[in-house]
């Protein structure tokens, strides 16, 4: 895992937060925090509309669901996770792009 693109102008928003500009990094950490993952060793930072993870994830799973939640806040545009280390390794999930022609009628996951 490395950097993981998501669309800027769509997200959910932050609850008391005006505008996406408003974004800070202990606002999306205390939003993290509230799913009640284990991500009290992750340490969230903005680099400009891109969110870094560092730190250590409990497991794989607990790192794929961090960057899916911090991901899609409207104004951010990517998370970097190279700065993590995961405890307990396991598989990585595949991750796919679907070009907007073909994504009309396909099912929606939450997690």
């Amino acid at each position: 895992m490395s950097f993981f693109s998501f669309i800027k102008d769509v997200g959910e928003k932050i609850l008391g937060l005006a505008s996406a500009a408003e974004i800070n990094a202990a606002d999306l950490k205390k939003d993290l925090d509230a799913l009640g993952l284990d991500t009290k060793d992750l340490t969230v930072e903005l680099d400009g509309d891109n969110v870094v993870l560092k730190g250590t994830a409990k497991d794989q799973e607990t790192l794929e669901k961090a960057v899916l939640e911090v991901g899609n806040k409207l104004g951010i545009a990517g998370v970097k996770t190279d700065g993590v280390k995961v405890a307990a390794a396991g598989e990585e999930s595949r991750f796919c792009q679907i070009p907007s022609d073909k994504s009309e009628g396909l099912p929606v996951s939450i997690i």
